[in-house]
């Protein structure tokens, strides 16, 4: 199995361990029915969320993305012709749009189905954030928490939250946003070796996150620097944060590049 994907599965067990009633009942549970259990959940809150999605008409940003990720699966890859903005969304919601397409057709219902699973994505990984660490009733009590605020909000007639959710390239810089700190978090606590995988994962998605959405810059790489800066300390050792730090301006300096080019 390559290094990147084990760290992934590594860190998604080590997170859901205090979900359970009891750390003795997770271990007992076989890995398969681990993973359906996940599935399950991703499905419902999907399911949520896609009624919600349903509910309203979609805007000229979903549109473009929808229209430009159907070219992009016809085979114009580089997506010649097309005028992008400086917020393109090519690598997260266009690329989806493209693979979406390429596997159900050209069904426009599919900008709900994608915007119902990048929010199940976001709850699912709040959820795990918020129980990092934590045994079972307190986890159980983190977990409600994003689940109530981001799952279960009303958000028809709610303008921040329209703005934010109902627009899908924002709830994929989210997404990567949360990614981005659930990495940062098992690399400075180095509960999982070796720590180049993690890394290299980081710059992918902050360089992917900064290219798609300037909004990332603000939301994935601001708090990931700032929290690296407070955490410096004046005795031990700061190389995780160091790296960190340099992954981040790395990538942010090889999106900048990449703009250009466009």
């Amino acid at each position: 199995m390559h290094p990147a994907t084990r760290t992934f599965i590594d860190m998604a067990v080590h997170s859901w361990r205090g979900v359970w009633i009891s750390t003795v009942l997770f271990e007992r549970i076989r890995p398969v029915y681990r993973i359906m259990i996940v599935i399950v959940s991703v499905l419902m809150i999907g399911l949520l969320r896609f009624s919600v999605a349903s509910q309203v008409e979609r805007n000229s940003d979903d549109a473009n993305n929808f229209l430009a990720g159907l070219d992009m699966a016809h085979g114009n890859l580089n997506l010649h012709g097309w005028v992008l903005a400086p917020d393109n969304y090519v690598p997260t919601d266009v690329l989806g749009a493209a693979v979406l397409s390429l596997i159900f057709g050209p069904r426009p219902v599919l900008m709900q189905v994608a915007e119902a699973l990048i929010w199940a994505g976001i709850i699912m990984v709040a959820m795990t954030l918020a129980m990092r660490g934590l045994r079972a009733r307190p986890a159980l009590i983190a977990a409600m928490v994003p689940l109530t605020l981001l799952a279960l909000t009303v958000q028809r007639d709610n303008t921040a939250m329209v703005f934010l959710t109902n627009v899908a390239s924002h709830g994929f810089t989210i997404l990567l946003a949360l990614c981005g700190f659930w990495l940062v978090v098992s690399i400075v606590e180095e509960t999982i070796k070796p720590v180049w995988p993690r890394l290299l994962i980081l710059g992918i998605v902050i360089a992917t996150g900064s290219f798609a959405d300037p909004i990332f810059l603000v939301i994935g790489c601001g708090p990931v620097i700032v929290s690296c800066f407070l955490r410096l300390q004046r005795h031990g050792s700061n190389r995780p944060l160091l790296l960190i730090g340099g992954v981040t301006f790395a990538a942010m300096i090889l999106e900048g590049q990449l703009l250009q080019t466009i």
